[in-house]
């Protein structure tokens, strides 16, 4: 017996010399450019993943030994890695202000000063040389660096066994569409086998991206103007009098459109709902109507605040602690309505300990269902116990029924919305919550090394389904990038610091956001977020109740609904569901009466494909450009 989604079908090695190669280089070339870009900006250059695709491609071709599909997706998925964790060491940095910053010293907990209480495990000590000489690799900064690499790496062990495993479940068994995955995989067919009727439609949809990148991001990213506003246009200016608190705009990056184009018009109406319910009327009933349950929320709330603003206090005030609920009632409704399709994938693994020749032929091996679970447990038991090394005075229980609970609930919630809607949800503050509602009363249990990510690298499994990629030569890539990037990441981090201080006028984007980012984590800390323990089960329950009558009412009528798609509009700003609601509509309607249903049901992904590549090419070109117009600014006089 074979899984469904690998029948009949051979995969190929794309992690190969070559990718390699490639890997090391725009690991070397993009890693400072996204560090730069994150400490300048916020902002990152995953969509540059594109233009590095194209370039290696093309230069192949020159060479005359073209780069095959599955080595383009190889290097294409580790171009989007690499960009998009190679900032990760910044976050050392921001440790060493925090316990430097006047704003930390404000926070008392426990009459002492909260910095005072850091530990050095986390932070070097304020009079510590590393500060003063600016130097991330720093004998001071050893147990720091020790503390995350080995806490990370045990997780890391955790999060591929999952991907594998459900990468099985989702992919093979119960055969989520993904089609973030499906526009990956078609824009690397797109650019590496170069088929006619392909690549005509590939390129002709390149030009819209180019031309809205180059309204959007080109000036922007090279001359600090915008012509059109990043990320969404704003109108809570115009709102605010009639619906204070409701985060009215819409995004401005044609990407979110195409998503929706993507995307079934069920699917993203049932985000709509979920993301109008919380963000909109919740929002402006707790502000106007039901003051008292969220007393916090009203007194932060000013007329003239931004989305923004808007999003990130009513985060924090209201929806920190509810979304949780949300999270667990979605897996709960999902183990109850797939429970049978689960077990019987499930069953099947354990059959397939020891791979038939049939199956090698194929190409396609998982490793058995106890090696899985067996790295998983030992990975949550070894992130526990480590932890527990680390600070000994918080439970040893909670925090390893937190890490082997949430960890696998995190990444069941954000690979199967991930696979049905293209837009992961991920539960924030989730260690911050655990520790409030523990009643923890010390300080060095909210810096536990302990990680909670629940993401999964699934989608980029599916893409190498997709072009006939060995999944399990993807995930060697995975690790030997990630390893790659970390070393690579810490020894800019240290250089960009050498540079100048962090924060500071040359890094703008700390300035601004890092002493905002303290403020939110000495609130946590010094328990001033206001949470409630029924602020976790009144949502789990009266949600999973949504859930079960929204299925009954499928059952028994031709409504559509959707429990994913309507927590993954939960979590969701208004801003960017309005496009995927656009796009969907267009690519359900419009475009088949233009183009023809059959023609549009082939052209749909290539077409999205070709928009993402046209305005991943104007970012790559603006950010070289502003590189190097700003190579000489810094001047010694």
């Amino acid at each position: 017996m074979k899984g469904a989604a690998s029948e009949g079908k051979e995969y190929f090695s794309g992690f190969t010399a070559r990718t390699v190669l490639a890997i090391v280089v725009v690991s070397l070339l993009f890693t400072p450019i996204q560090i730069y870009l994150q400490l300048v900006s916020g902002g990152g250059i995953t969509s540059a993943a594109i233009l590095m695709l194209i370039v290696f491609v093309e230069l192949s071709s020159i060479l005359g030994s073209p780069f095959t599909r599955q080595e383009g997706l190889v290097l294409y998925q580790m171009c989007v890695i690499a960009t998009a964790s190679g900032a990760g060491w910044i976050n050392m940095v921001q440790r060493g202000y925090f316990v430097n910053s006047p704003l930390s010293w404000s926070f008392v907990v426990n009459s002492r000063p909260l910095p005072a209480q850091i530990p050095t495990w986390w932070a070097p000590p304020l009079e510590s040389p590393a500060y003063t000489h600016r130097a991330l690799i720093h004998i001071d900064y050893l147990p720091s660096i020790f503390v995350i690499e080995l806490s990370w790496w045990i997780f890391m062990v955790g999060q591929i066994a999952l991907t594998i495993l459900l990468s099985y479940l989702y992919i093979e068994v119960e055969r989520l569409p993904f089609p973030m995955s499906t526009i990956d995989a078609t824009l690397v067919s797109s650019v590496t086998e170069k088929e006619s009727q392909r690549l005509k439609w590939f390129t002709l949809s390149m030009y819209p991206g180019i031309m809205w990148g180059g309204l959007l991001y080109f000036p922007f990213l090279f001359g600090g103007v915008q012509i059109l506003p990043i990320p969404w246009a704003d109108f809570t200016l115009f709102t605010a009098a009639y619906m204070p608190g409701a985060m009215w705009g819409i995004a401005t990056d044609i990407v979110n459109y195409g998503i929706g184009i993507m995307l079934p018009l069920s699917i993203t109406l049932n985000m709509l709902i979920g993301s109008i319910s919380i963000w909109i009327v919740g929002n402006n009933l707790l502000l106007t109507t039901f003051t008292n349950l969220v007393p916090m929320w009203a007194q932060e709330f000013y007329y003239g605040m931004g989305l923004g603003a808007i999003q990130e206090r009513s985060s924090l005030r209201i929806w920190a602690v509810p979304q949780v609920g949300f999270s667990l009632a979605l897996v709960v409704f999902l183990m109850i309505t797939g429970g049978k399709t689960i077990l019987k994938g499930l069953k099947y693994m354990v059959s397939v300990v020891k791979v038939t020749g049939e199956e090698r032929q194929i190409g396609v091996r998982y490793p058995s269902l106890y090696l899985l679970l067996g790295l998983y447990v030992a990975s949550a038991a070894g992130s526990t116990v480590f932890a527990y090394l680390i600070v000994p005075d918080f439970p040893f229980w909670i925090t390893f029924l937190v890490i082997i609970g949430f960890n696998f609930i995190g990444a069941v919630l954000f690979t199967y919305t991930y696979g049905v809607t293209g837009t992961a949800i991920a539960i924030p503050n989730l260690w911050n919550i655990t520790v409030y509602l523990s009643g923890y009363g010390n300080v060095q249990g909210w810096f536990s090394p302990v990680f909670l990510a629940g993401s999964t690298y699934v989608g980029g499994v599916k893409s190498a389904y997709l072009t006939k990629t060995n999944p399990m030569n993807y995930i060697k890539a995975l690790i030997f990038t990630s390893i790659l990037i970390d070393y690579v990441s810490l020894f800019y981090v240290d250089f960009f610091w050498k540079i100048a201080p962090i924060p500071s006028s040359v890094y703008p984007f700390t300035v601004m956001n890092w002493p905002i980012s303290i403020i939110n984590t000495n609130v946590w800390i010094s328990r001033q977020v206001g949470l409630q323990p029924e602020f976790l089960y009144y949502p789990f329950f009266i949600t999973l109740g949504l859930f079960a009558l929204g299925e009954a009412i499928r059952r028994f009528s031709s409504m559509p609904f959707s429990a994913p798609g309507l927590v993954a509009g939960m979590f969701t700003p208004p801003p960017y569901v309005f496009p995927l609601v656009i796009g969907s509509t267009l690519g359900r309607y419009l475009f088949p009466r233009l183009f023809g249903e059959k023609t549009w049901s082939q052209a749909r992904p290539i077409v999205v494909a070709g928009i993402f590549s046209g305005v991943g090419i104007v970012v790559g070109a603006a950010v070289g450009a502003a590189l190097i117009a700003k190579a000489v600014w810094l001047l010694p006089w």
